[in-house]
């Protein structure tokens, strides 16, 4: 029971933690990535909260073959001189599930983006390992198609 105190408690921090890094940052850009991110602690929170309460013995439990392990991914944003390092990370299944992670971040980023008026393509996101080495890039630009007339 501790155990699942303890990551509730872990989740809330994180959460806070990115609130106030959002707060921190003049960028919108940045302090939506940071939003976002409190927004999954704090899901993950909640769900923790429910496995410690009892409230999920209704779900089937999870298929073994279905469990993976999952690795630390951090997704650095990049302007060519500037970069936001990402010093929480993501755990993910695998580089696949990266990359579709990193399109999430690019494409949420460039909304709010377009929401202020400003899509500034020279953005990417560079997505490294646990040991710092990158592993995929992510040019903004990329992220989205153009319909033209």
């Amino acid at each position: 029971m501790t155990v699942e105190l303890d990551e509730v408690d872990y989740y809330r921090r994180r959460e806070q933690d990115q609130r106030q890094l959002a707060d921190q940052t003049s960028s919108q850009s940045i302090r939506n990535l940071h939003l976002d991110m409190a927004d999954r602690y704090r899901e993950m929170a909640q769900e923790a909260q429910l496995k410690q309460t009892g409230q999920d013995q209704d779900r089937p439990p999870p298929d073994d073959a279905a469990v993976s392990p999952r690795t630390l991914y951090y997704f650095h944003l990049c302007d060519g001189s500037d970069r936001l390092l990402d010093i929480e990370g993501q755990e993910l299944p695998d580089l696949n599930a990266a990359k579709e992670f990193a399109l999430h971040c690019a494409r949420d980023t460039l909304s709010h983006e377009m929401k202020d008026g400003l899509l500034n393509l020279r953005l990417r996101l560079d997505v490294a390992n646990a040991a710092g080495a990158v592993v995929h890039t992510l040019p903004l630009e990329e992220a989205f198609k153009v319909i033209k007339r």
